[in-house]
C-alpha cells in the first residue's frame, strides 16, 4: 500500500479555484455520492499565502514524507504538480457491501506525478488516454491525465457479511458463538439483502466461484498451514514468541495477527487450542475472501466514477458558497443517514427491537461551511427540513425574546445564553414529534407512543403553560463575587484526639442572573408563599432569599413586571428593585440576544483571570496556553432558527490580532510550536 502520509501533501493542497475553473472536476462528482466536500484555494490562498503553508509543511515534515523511493524530489507546494486555480473535491459513496472516497484533484499542465508520487507503481494507459495504477494493497486506485488525478479508495462494510444469506454465498464462515448478535443484525438486514443487485445473493455463480477459489487458494494452502504451524507452537512455547506468517504480510493479514495477539491475551482462559485454532483458521480465510471481494469490486467502481453517466451537480447546495471567504464547503446528501450509520445498528435492532431503517426526524441534506471573516473563523451549517417538520419548527421559532431584556444586561459578564422557543407551540407539536421520531423505530410500541403523545397533549394546558413560562430566557455568569464561607476544620492535640473548629474564610465564587418572561406568576409566588411559612424562605420588599440551611449559598428570587429574576447576588436583584441597575452599554450582546433563537457566547480574554481568581492550579505549558487566551476575542455559537425553510446556526472563534488574519494567526501558530521530542 502506498503509505498515507504521501498523500498528505496532495489533500493539503487540494483544491484551489474559481467555479469557472472548477466545473469540470465538479461534474466528474458521481450523483449517487452521498457527502461531497469542496476545497477553496483561491480563498485560502487569499487568506494565507503558499510561503507560510509551505513553512508549515516544512515543519510539520510533509515534504520529507513525499522523498521515499520516489524519482523527483518535492520541496513546494509548487513541485507537487497541483493546479492552485481550481477546487479540488472529496466525495463519499455507499453501497450495501462497501463504501467508497473519491479524492479529486486538479493539475497543472506538464505535471510529472508519476516521478514526484507514483514512482513506486506500475501504471498502464487505457484506451481514453488516462493513466491508470493500483496501490499495493488493492483497496487504492488512481488514475491521471493531463487535467486532474483521481484516488479512489474505502473498504467493505462488516456487517454486510454477517447476513446468512450473503455469508453463505460467498464462503464466509460465521461464528457460532451463543447469543450471537449477528443473527440479529442479519434478520434486521434481511430487506435489504432480498433486493440486492450485483453483489447480493444475485450475483453470478461464476464469479462467486472465482472469487472463492482465489481467496481458498490463500486461505487453505500455505496460509493455513503456516497458521496450523502456529498453533501447534503454542502448546509446546509462550504464545508471546510467536510470529505472524510471513505470507499474511503479502495478503494484508499483518494487522489482523496483531489484534489477534490482542484478543489471545484477553481471552485465552476461555478457549481450549483447538478452538482458537479453529477461529485463527477462519478468521484468515474470511479475511481473505472480503479483501478479495473488494479488490473486485473497487476495480468496478473506479470503471464506473472514470465514464459517469450522470455528474452530482444536480444537487444545487454543491455549488452554493461564499467563493469569497469559504475555505471548506461540505454537503452532505442525507442527515437522517448519517444519524443511523452513528447509532449501534445491530445493538439497538437485536437487544432493544428498535428498527432503525425507520429513524426519520425529517433532516434532509445539511451543509458545513468553514469561512474566514478577518480575524474570525466561523463554522457555519445548515440542514434541510421535510414539510412536517418544517412547519412545526417555524411555529416553535416565531416567538421573540422579551425586549425588556436588553434593560438588564450586565456591564461586567464573563458569558451567556439566551434561547427563545415557544413553550406553547412545542407543546402542540408534542403528538406529532412522537408519531415522527419515536413511533417508527419502536414498531412493537407505535400505538401505545403514539396514545401517549395526544394524552400528553391533552393533559397539557398549552396556553396556561406558555403564560407561565413563555419560552424566552437569557442567563448571565457575571463577574466573580468575593464572599464570606463557613467551613469545618479539624484541630489535633499530642495523643492526636480531634475536635472539630468552625472557621470563616473568603473566596471567589461566578455569580448568575437568569431572567424568563412569564404573564401568570401566581404558581411561583404560592410557592415561595409556602415556602416561607416552612422557614425555607424568606423575603424583604418583594426579594425572595431561598436556601436549605445557614451554611448553603443563598439564591434570590424578584418579579418586576412579566419577569422573572432569579439569581445568587442579592444586590443585583436590589438594584433591579429600586431601578438602578447598570446596563451594558455594548449593542453586541443585544444584537445577538435578539436576532438568535439560541444564543451562547464566552468572553474568553477574561477567562485568565478567572483561572486565576478561582485558585484553579495550571501546569506546564498549560500556563502559556491559558495567559494566550487573554488575547482572544469571542468564542459564540449561534442558532438563527428557520431561514428560507433551513434550520441554520453556527460555531465563531475571534482569534488574537496579531496576524493579517484568524487562518494566518493559526499558520504562523504552528510554525511557532516547538517540535515534540
Amino acid at each position: 500500500m502506498i503509505a498515507l502520509k504521501k498523500y498528505l501533501i496532495g489533500l493539503l493542497g487540494l483544491g484551489f479555484s474559481s467555479l469557472t475553473y472548477g466545473q469540470d472536476l465538479m461534474q466528474r462528482i458521481p450523483s449517487q455520492a452521498d457527502m461531497v466536500a469542496v476545497l477553496n484555494n483561491q480563498a485560502i490562498v487569499k487568506h494565507s499565502s503558499l510561503e507560510k503553508l509551505n513553512e508549515v509543511l516544512t515543519t510539520l515534515g510533509a515534504f520529507d514524507a513525499l522523498q521515499d523511493g520516489q524519482q523527483r524530489r518535492v520541496n513546494t507546494l509548487e513541485d507537487v504538480d497541483l493546479d492552485y486555480d481550481r477546487n479540488a473535491y472529496v466525495y463519499r459513496t455507499n453501497t450495501d457491501s462497501a463504501y467508497y472516497v473519491g479524492i479529486l484533484i486538479p493539475l497543472k499542465a506538464g505535471h510529472e506525478i508519476e516521478k514526484s508520487m507514483f514512482s513506486e507503481l506500475t501504471p498502464s494507459t487505457l484506451p481514453t488516454g488516462l493513466r491508470q495504477a493500483t496501490a499495493k494493497d488493492g483497496k487504492t486506485q488512481l488514475a491521471w491525465d493531463n487535467n486532474s488525478l483521481l484516488i479512489l479508495t474505502g473498504n467493505y462494510k462488516s456487517h454486510y457479511f454477517r447476513n446468512d444469506s450473503v455469508a453463505a454465498a460467498y464462503g464466509i464462515e460465521l461464528p457460532a458463538y451463543a447469543n450471537n448478535l449477528y443473527d440479529s443484525v442479519a434478520t434486521a438486514f434481511d430487506p435489504a439483502i432480498d433486493g440486492m443487485g450485483d453483489f447480493g445473493t444475485k450475483i453470478p455463480d461464476t464469479l462467486i466461484d472465482s472469487i472463492g477459489d482465489l481467496a481458498y487458494s490463500l486461505a487453505d494452502g500455505d496460509t493455513l498451514a503456516a497458521a496450523d504451524t502456529a498453533m501447534q507452537i503454542t502448546t509446546e512455547t509462550s504464545y508471546d514468541s510467536i510470529a505472524p506468517p510471513a505470507d499474511w504480510d503479502d495478503y494484508a493479514y499483518a494487522d489482523t495477527a496483531v489484534a489477534y495477539d490482542d484478543y489471545y491475551d484477553t481471552q485465552y482462559d476461555s478457549y481450549n487450542d483447538d478452538s482458537y485454532q479453529e477461529e485463527m483458521i477462519r478468521n484468515a480465510k474470511n479475511d481473505s475472501i472480503k479483501n478479495s471481494l473488494f479488490q473486485v469490486w473497487i476495480t468496478t467502481e473506479v470503471e464506473q466514477h472514470l465514464h459517469l453517466t450522470k455528474a452530482s451537480i444536480v444537487h444545487k447546495q454543491i455549488g452554493k458558497y461564499d467563493r469569497n471567504n469559504t475555505l471548506l464547503h461540505v454537503w452532505v446528501k442525507d442527515l437522517n443517514e448519517v444519524y443511523r450509520d452513528a447509532l449501534p445498528y445491530g445493538d439497538l435492532s437485536g437487544g432493544f427491537g428498535i428498527n432503525m431503517q425507520n429513524l426519520n426526524y425529517g433532516y434532509q441534506d445539511a451543509v458545513l461551511d468553514l469561512v474566514q471573516e478577518k480575524n474570525v473563523l466561523k463554522v457555519k451549517g445548515s440542514v434541510g427540513l421535510d414539510k412536517d417538520i418544517r412547519q412545526l419548527f417555524a411555529k416553535m421559532y416565531t416567538s421573540k425574546a422579551n425586549r425588556k431584556f436588553a434593560k438588564y444586561i450586565p456591564e461586567k459578564h464573563l458569558g451567556y445564553l439566551s434561547l427563545n422557543v415557544s413553550t406553547e407551540a412545542y407543546l402542540n407539536g408534542i403528538p406529532k414529534l412522537f408519531e415522527r421520531w419515536y413511533a417508527p423505530v419502536l414498531p412493537s410500541y407505535e400505538d401505545l407512543i403514539n396514545i401517549a403523545g395526544v394524552g400528553i397533549q391533552i393533559a397539557l394546558d398549552e396556553k396556561a403553560i406558555a403564560k407561565v413560562m413563555r419560552g424566552d430566557h437569557i442567563v448571565f455568569i457575571n463577574d466573580l463575587k468575593k464572599v464570606t464561607t463557613d467551613y469545618i476544620d479539624y484541630e489535633y492535640d499530642e495523643e492526636y484526639n480531634y475536635k472539630e473548629v468552625k472557621k470563616t474564610k473568603e473566596e471567589e465564587i461566578p455569580n448568575f442572573l437568569w431572567m424568563f418572561t412569564s404573564e401568570d406568576q401566581r404558581i411561583y409566588k404560592r410557592l415561595l408563599l409556602f415556602a416561607e411559612k416552612k422557614n425555607q424562605a424568606s423575603q424583604s420588599e418583594g426579594v425572595f432569599r431561598i436556601s436549605e440551611h445557614e451554611k448553603s449559598m443563598p439564591i434570590y428570587i424578584f418579579f418586576k413586571d412579566d419577569l422573572v429574576f432569579v439569581g445568587n447576588d442579592e444586590e443585583q436583584l436590589v438594584a433591579i428593585k429600586n431601578n438602578q441597575f447598570k446596563t451594558s452599554k455594548d449593542a453586541s450582546v443585544k444584537k445577538q440576544i435578539f436576532a438568535n433563537n439560541m444564543t451562547a457566547t464566552v468572553h474568553t480574554a477574561q477567562l485568565p483571570e478567572v483561572i486565576n481568581k478561582l485558585g484553579i492550579p495550571i501546569m506546564g505549558n498549560g500556563t502559556k496556553t491559558v495567559a494566550s487566551l487573554a488575547d482572544y476575542g469571542d468564542i459564540s455559537i449561534r442558532a438563527n432558527g428557520l431561514k428560507k425553510n433551513r434550520l441554520e446556526g453556527e460555531i465563531s472563534v475571534a482569534f488574537p490580532q496579531k496576524e493579517n488574519n484568524a487562518l494566518q494567526y493559526l499558520l504562523q501558530s504552528i510554525i511557532d510550536t516547538p517540535p515534540l521530542n
